[in-house]
């Protein structure tokens, strides 16, 4: 090995130096092992929600994980499960590596996988745009911003959106995969779910106002901006998160949710047209910046005066659940609100519909 971990070649190696394993069959890499060779199923009822009208009642879920095992108490409440799977697995990594994090920080990288999430905060933001006057002809997005983004640009009203977000539950972008090679889950409900709004599955092109999706193609690992072509398939690629919702063909693509490479499509909003923002983060005061899984700097964006920076606080809030709609819906409105003050926009600011949306 060469300087920097470079091979011969020239190409930096990667290796694995600790395990952490959290599954269905066990919660550490022991237990989920001895669980495998002796054959047992992870399988059983599903007790993580009501199974009510869904035609599987029977999953691998993770059960008897200690949290506090790994975090305290008081920081587990801030985050959701799927967290605190991938927490108590690198925390597992990390031990068995017996490497010491802390002591070489900016040595010691970390690559997280995206989520979906905040339907409801973002609809939230754009009613009160829509509200002030303010009416973007541009929109982009990624991930679950971009199903927000994509309803507003194919001329949804906002109280549509709002009782679209409202009534969002799962399976209306996924199901159980019958044929789970890419993900356990569906999505080509989605293009059901379009069919059922709109009438057809337009192409991006013919929408009232402009859209793109931002996605990842994982051949490559560089950034795709899909602006043309069948609305369902641009959702369909721009939510998927292999393992479970799977990614998408298209041409000699493989692609999938666009926060791997940047979290907030600012590139993709500019690419089809947009000169002056308003970004819609979702944030959470406990993340850390070593972890985000974006190149775009938010303190980049807060300092570009062609943006207008709108980051409601999810703190405590769920966002995979119901349980805190209600709430997500205010931080919206008042994260919205507040960053339109600061910057004097409005329907009397002289902005008019220039405003463009960039949402995840």
């Amino acid at each position: 090995m060469g300087e920097n971990g470079a091979g011969p070649d020239g190409r930096r190696r990667v290796v694995v130096t600790g395990l952490g394993m959290v599954s269905p069959l066990g919660t550490t890499v022991e237990d989920s092992w001895s669980a495998l060779v002796a054959g047992e199923s992870g399988a059983g009822p599903i007790t993580q929600f009501d199974t009510t009208g869904f035609p599987v009642d029977f999953a691998c879920e993770v059960k008897d994980l200690e949290i506090t095992d790994y975090i305290d108490y008081k920081a587990s409440r801030r985050m959701d499960r799927f967290t605190h799977l991938a927490l108590a697995a690198a925390r597992q990594a990390e031990t068995d590596s017996g490497i010491e994090i802390a002591s070489e920080p900016d040595r010691v990288g970390a690559a997280v996988a995206t989520g979906i999430g905040g339907l409801k905060s973002f609809e939230a933001c754009i009613q009160v745009l829509d509200e002030r006057g303010i009416r973007p002809g541009v929109v982009a997005g990624t991930s679950s911003g971009a199903l927000v983004a994509a309803a507003y640009a194919a001329g949804l009203g906002v109280a549509d959106i709002e009782r679209a977000a409202t009534a969002f539950r799962w399976r209306a972008i996924a199901r159980w995969s019958v044929s789970p090679r890419w993900g356990l889950l569906d999505t080509r409900a989605v293009t059901e779910g379009v069919h059922r709004v709109l009438g057809e599955d337009p192409l991006i092109e013919d929408l009232p106002r402009r859209f793109a999706a931002f996605t990842t193609d994982l051949r490559t690992r560089r950034g795709v901006i899909l602006d043309s072509g069948r609305l369902s398939v641009a959702l369909r690629s721009t939510i998927a998160v292999p393992g479970l919702l799977p990614p998408v063909r298209l041409g000699n693509q493989l692609l999938a949710d666009g926060g791997m490479i940047d979290n907030v499509p600012v590139a993709a909003t500019r690419s089809i047209g947009a000169t002056r923002l308003i970004v819609v983060r979702l944030h959470a005061k406990w993340e850390n910046v070593r972890m985000m899984r974006t190149v775009t700097r938010t303190a980049d964006l807060a300092g570009d005066p062609s943006v207008v920076l709108i980051q409601p606080e999810m703190e405590r809030m769920a966002q995979w659940t119901m349980t805190d709609v209600p709430r997500l819906i205010a931080e919206g409105r008042r994260a919205a609100m507040a960053a339109l003050d600061a910057a004097n926009v409005g329907a009397d600011s002289g902005d008019g519909g220039r405003s463009s949306v960039a949402s995840r």
